[in-house]
């Protein structure tokens, strides 16, 4: 089974997408059972009884306090586990906006953009069609997850090539405004702090910047509204994921404490973050947000792409025809102030 996270981003689409393998497909490693949610791991025996943890490393050691061997070895494996199935896999197969292709969803153009090269000269991972389904091939899972945001001709596209059977689509949505002082909390960074077999060797000059990042983030968040007219995909909201947790065939995923909600707005993790480390986004900051995407202008929302030689086949094309007047209003929302999403 594929799984694919779409939709908005400050949806925390790569911890969700743990969750899921982990409640989805069966875990034992070596007899043990293995809480990579919890800090540190919780790890439970083949009789359930709680045999490593916070309070605990029982599954080091023999009654004799000499060296358990065999739960050593299943510890290191736990790791290597964490490693391919967790930690690399969440990056490798999180595919950022390389497959966002709005001008031919909302209708602009009748040509779709490339997906045959992986472009690894400016993404993170092999970002081709086809390094999606070579993944998928190769998963070390049953159920496989991937993240991004996807054009909707990607997504029919993938349901013919892997089967309809095969895959299920989420398209995850979250109000514009806090998705954007969630996005924008801190300095975000396109490269993990540690290597998770991606590239460094790239060229961020135009979209590792202010402008780069707002670009990545209205393109997540119209590709959401777009996604939606899909009848086939499951469209949820983030701020029920927060509330009331997520289900995926009947099975209840678990999600990390810090998913929860805080004030119905923003997570338990998000309020801790902003405590202890401030937050460089303002009110004021809010409120032009507000302003520009309930009076929706392509100019004012992509001011790059009209800078691109190739676009010349805008001239004397009215582009907003093709975008919603009030994002708000298309998604299902209403404004929020800045006081509204931290509020306690």
């Amino acid at each position: 089974m594929l799984i694919v996270l779409t939709g908005a981003v400050a949806t925390y689409k790569r911890t969700l997408a743990n969750a899921i393998k982990l409640s989805l497909n069966n875990i034992t490693i070596d007899g043990y059972t293995v809480d990579f949610l919890s800090t540190p791991w919780n790890v439970y025996d083949s009789e359930g009884t709680l045999v490593y943890g916070a309070e605990t490393n029982a599954m080091w050691l023999n009654e004799d306090g000499s060296a358990n061997e065999a739960g050593l070895a299943a510890f290191e494996n736990a790791k290597i586990y964490e490693r391919d199935v967790l930690s690399d896999a969440s990056w490798l197969n999180h595919f950022e906006d390389t497959f966002v292709d709005l001008a031919h969803d909302l209708g602009v153009t009748s040509n779709k953009i490339s997906v045959v090269d992986s472009n690894v000269e400016d993404r993170l991972v092999p970002s081709s069609y086809q390094d999606i389904i070579d993944n998928y091939t190769n998963r070390l899972t049953d159920t496989h997850v991937i993240t991004g945001v996807f054009a909707n001709w990607v997504l029919e596209d993938l349901k013919t090539d892997i089967g309809a059977d095969n895959i299920k689509v989420i398209n995850i949505q979250r109000n514009p405004s806090s998705a954007y002082w969630a996005f924008f909390k801190d300095n975000p960074s396109v490269v993990p702090a540690d290597d998770r077999g991606v590239t460094t060797d790239i060229d961020f000059s135009v979209s590792d910047t202010l402008e780069g990042y707002y670009e990545h983030w209205i393109n997540a968040q119209i590709m959401s509204f777009k996604t939606a007219e899909l009848a086939w995909v499951d469209t949820i909201r983030f701020e029920d994921i927060m509330q009331t947790g997520l289900t995926i065939s009947s099975t209840e995923i678990t999600l990390p404490a810090g998913m929860a909600s805080h004030n119905g707005n923003i997570t338990v993790y998000e309020n801790v973050i902003v405590d202890d480390n401030g937050n460089e986004i303002t009110a004021s900051d809010i409120t032009a947000l507000n302003t520009k995407i309930s009076t929706f202008d392509f100019a004012t929302n992509f001011p790059t792409d009209l800078s691109e030689a190739e676009n010349t086949f805008l001239d004397g094309v009215d582009m907003n025809t093709f975008f919603p007047a009030n994002l708000f209003t298309a998604l299902g929302y209403t404004a929020l102030t800045y006081d509204q999403i931290i509020a306690s």
